[in-house]
């Protein structure tokens, strides 16, 4: 049996589910189920059972736990091993990094997955991959999913497991574009899946209440995505962006992209060279320039969030809203969700963050400086950089206080890069130290000599 009469196969099991059962709510959540679950044997359909993962899971942190480089942990829900190699990469590059390379869906056997994970990890070591990978605890057709940044790493990864001398038993979903033992799509801050399972439910729904499921096909379904696309793209529905879990302009963007490669495959146009050269990047354009108003916007959202949690806590929503652009991250409480869904990205969140925290050290640092002397300020920078702690600079003016909220440290470190890196300078405190002089100069302040 083929994809297309896979992907036919699939969609008349849940038409008939549907069909026979009237007062069944058709849900995202059970199609993703299914469609997580869905094998054919023997040209039949099966439902994959709860194989538990554990002991590869196991053996795979036992192995890799103490291998530099590596990180191994579990999902906050305990249902993945995580694993990355990130080559020194920062959290905030690492997984902008990721979020825009391709996902790989790695097809295996029961009885050789651990093998065939192990074998695969070692590869990626040697050829200095980077890379995010996740395992699940219990068996099922994407129960292996290792996401690359380049292109390049993506075809390594690929011939290499087509090179191995194995039978794949459990495919991905017939949705995804295969090639060979590997299953490939790009799906940024989304799941790849998880839209599969909405655009189904609205797909589903359609029919039903037209009662018409019967008239489902994966021709019919095509159309259905691309009048969404239409529809969307002409209108910004609030309704449609509601359904299909879009908060953002990002969240948008990657949504026409996984439906343009849905749709390219249930055409059988798509090709893996389309989805790996896929610039998902260039298609989410962030601010150019940002006033005093969006600036006085970000200060009410941190000053606001810091009013209901710890600074650690506001600290790790504004990372995390940088790395995944989940508006849920943001309360409802004192407008905040809605003035930052309405008004910034990411990415704009980032720029914004990043340029008012600098400013913030400038002046904590000018403070600093003007109170004690050079002396201090360079082991209050010191002391920064190899504890991230910033009790070394003075609280006069609030300066250590607006440092310490404005800007997480991990961002802070970033941006000093950054800026060091344009001056052909790796970080150091002498160097940061002769950077925030320079700035203060700039800026007309009188420093001592």
């Amino acid at each position: 049996m083929n994809k297309k009469e896979e992907r036919e196969l699939f969609l008349r099991y849940l038409a008939k589910i549907y069909s026979e059962n009237p007062q069944l709510p058709i849900s995202s959540d059970t199609i993703y189920y299914e469609l997580t679950k869905f094998v054919v044997n023997k040209n039949r359909q099966c439902t994959l059972g709860s194989n538990s993962l554990l002991s590869i899971q196991l053996g795979l942190i036992n192995k890799y736990k103490n291998n530099e480089g590596i990180n191994t942990f579990m999902s906050r829900d305990g249902y993945f091993l995580v694993i990355e190699k990130r080559m020194g990469e920062v959290d905030s590059k690492f997984y902008s990094d990721i979020k825009n390379g391709a996902k790989l869906y790695i097809s295996v056997d029961l009885s050789s997955t651990y093998l065939i994970l192990d074998q695969l990890f070692s590869f990626i070591i040697k050829e200095r991959i980077i890379m995010q990978s996740k395992v699940a605890k219990e068996l099922r057709n994407d129960a292996i999913v290792c996401r690359v940044t380049t292109t390049e790493d993506a075809k390594k990864i690929i011939n290499y497991l087509n090179g191995l001398d194995y039978k794949p038993g459990i495919k991905p979903n017939p949705f995804v574009l295969s090639s060979g033992k590997v299953s490939v799509t790009k799906d940024g801050t989304l799941s790849y899946n998880a839209i599969i399972s909405y655009i189904l439910e609205a797909y589903l729904s359609f029919r039903r209440h037209s009662n018409s499921l019967t008239k489902v096909s994966t021709a019919d379904l095509n159309n259905f995505i691309k009048s969404q696309i239409q529809l969307l793209k002409e209108s910004q529905s609030t309704y449609l962006m509601n359904l299909y879990k879009i908060y953002n302009e990002e969240n948008f963007n990657d949504f026409i992209m996984i439906s343009h490669f849905i749709s390219g495959n249930l055409e059988e146009s798509l090709t893996l060279e389309e989805i790996l050269e896929y610039n998902r990047e260039a298609l989410f354009a962030s601010k150019e320039k940002y006033s005093k108003k969006d600036e006085r916007n970000v200060l009410y959202v941190i000053n606001s969030l810091a009013s209901y949690y710890d600074v650690e806590s506001v600290h790790k929503i504004i990372m995390k809203y940088i790395e995944t652009g989940d508006l849920n991250l943001f309360t409802r409480r004192a407008g905040i969700r809605s003035i930052v869904r309405d008004n910034f990205s990411p990415e704009d969140i980032k720029k914004i963050v990043s340029d008012l925290g600098f400013r913030a050290f400038v002046f904590a640092s000018e403070v600093t400086y003007d109170k004690y002397g050079k002396e201090q300020l360079l082991e209050a920078i010191e002391e920064y950089l190899s504890e991230e702690k910033i009790v070394g600079f003075t609280r006069d003016n609030e300066a250590r206080g607006r440092l310490g909220l404005i800007i997480p440290s991990e961002l802070l470190k970033e941006v000093l890069a950054s800026k060091l890196k344009e001056r052909k300078e790796t970080i150091s405190a002498k160097a940061i130290l002769n950077l925030v002089l320079e700035r203060m100069k700039k800026d007309k302040i009188t420093v001592r000599r």
